[in-house]
């Protein structure tokens, strides 16, 4: 079985593709920044003309184009992998799942999110980070797969999903996380409320 792994940025996507190779789930062919796959991180950077960009900042839908090459691309990157079960995890798949779907093999999805009020504190003045989380669990609620909260990863629901026993290897002395300030931010409170009902 393939398992494909989708999130935005600083939402503990490296953690659980970790925790997935681990288990016997075979998520990268040769080492890789981030635990990253390159073949597939390719092929969504060529889907998005993103310049082979690791990960770009969209917050609102865009439009996405088929490619005579995606098969041939998505068949190469497969055959690298040597095990039954296996799978990538990318940060951009969640922009070109709706295309790339149609081209990989029978495939389920894991979507790990994040408590915004940490994702906010990594925002930048040139990424609004609330809007693409957001924008982020809008797409991800539109595909049909598991939900796993970085805040607290349930591994029974992962033993469930996957059929592995998996670890969590959670590493609290490298939890990447400011103190957060407490900002009253509409948009932030719109985004705490998603992630509760989530929850």
């Amino acid at each position: 079985m393939m398992y494909v792994v989708t999130t935005q940025g600083k939402s503990g996507s490296t953690l659980l593709a970790k925790m997935l190779h681990t288990a016997g789930i075979q998520m990268w062919t040769q080492p890789c920044d981030f635990n990253e796959e390159q073949s597939f991180r390719e092929i969504n950077a060529k889907i998005l003309c993103s310049n082979h960009q690791r990960m770009i900042h969209i917050s609102k839908p865009i439009a996405l184009m088929e490619y005579g090459w995606l098969q041939e691309d998505v068949d190469k990157a497969i055959r690298r992998y040597s095990g039954s079960d296996f799978g990538f995890k990318s940060l951009l798949t969640i922009h070109t799942y709706d295309v790339l779907k149609k081209y990989l093999p029978e495939h389920k999805v894991i979507h790990i999110y994040r408590d915004p009020r940490e994702i906010f504190q990594y925002r930048t003045g040139v990424y609004d980070v609330l809007l693409a989380w957001k924008y982020v669990m809008g797409k991800a609620q539109e595909i049909a797969g598991l939900f796993v909260n970085y805040n607290s990863i349930n591994t029974d629901d992962l033993l469930e999903f996957t059929g592995r026993d998996i670890q969590n290897l959670f590493d609290q002395d490298r939890y990447h996380r400011k103190p957060f300030v407490g900002e009253t931010i509409e948009l932030l409170d719109e985004c705490t409320e998603i992630y509760n009902r989530n929850n």
